[in-house]
């Protein structure tokens, strides 16, 4: 089979030889891999790419998704801190009340999971959804292009019983003080767990050597589970 893989630097870290570690896992059961991820990628920049760049010249048996922090759809998309394309909030998150937390995150996961089925619609290319730097909504479950989701991989690894949406405190500090108005209560709940998830993997040096992203050596396990769930 054929799998491309897209996502942020959990999928396609160049430094520290992410993607090779990939398409090594896959060679060794006779697979091949396109990979698309890049180092500080969003969500929503990553479907853009694969719809565009990828699926209309290429062809793959399953598309998988390391589904990273939401946040980064805010700072290329809305806030335009690491992007430029001033159409995307007006078109495509119409509804944001830049007052409501989790309602917001959750209306942003859910513009990314409809992009995610009209590709699965359009191209009949099943999806396989790994929760890496971001937590996968739970809202998935009312779409149909996941074959098989993994709504949190680190925080399996991590074993906290609460985790952020988010993976990294910069991108929500730059929307924060960007957007005031969001309720206070909800904001500082997901900032608190974010220091803790940071604290943790800049101190866990054995499940996160480079303090920001999980080690090489669950790789090989994460794709054999994929390979097993999607026989």
């Amino acid at each position: 089979m054929k799998f491309c893989v897209i996502g942020d630097s959990w999928a396609g870290n160049k430094t520290k030889n992410v993607q090779a570690v990939i398409s090594k896992g896959f060679a060794n059961a006779n697979h091949t891999v396109d990979n698309l991820a890049d180092g500080g990628a969003s969500n929503q920049g990553q479907l853009r790419y694969l719809e565009f760049q990828y699926l209309e010249r290429n062809s793959a048996d399953y598309i998988i998704w390391f589904y990273t922090e939401p946040v980064r759809n805010f700072t290329e998309f809305v806030t335009l801190d690491y992007g430029n394309d001033t159409t995307v909030a007006s078109q495509l998150y119409p509804d944001l009340t830049y007052k409501q937390f989790n309602k917001d995150f959750s209306y942003i996961a859910t513009q990314d999971f409809a992009h995610a089925q009209r590709l699965y619609d359009c191209y009949k290319i099943p999806f396989v959804v790994i929760g890496a730097a971001g937590v996968v909504d739970p809202i998935i479950s009312k779409y149909t292009f996941s074959r098989w989701t993994l709504h949190s991989w680190n925080q399996e690894i991590i074993q906290f019983d609460n985790m952020p949406i988010n993976c990294y405190t910069h991108h929500l500090v730059k929307l924060l003080n960007k957007f005031t108005e969001y309720n206070k209560e909800e904001a500082l709940y997901e900032m608190t767990l974010l220091e803790k998830l940071e604290t943790e993997m800049l101190t866990n040096r054995k499940k996160y050597p480079d303090g920001r992203h999980l080690s090489m050596d669950y790789y090989p396990l994460l794709i054999e589970r994929i390979l097993k769930e999607i026989k």
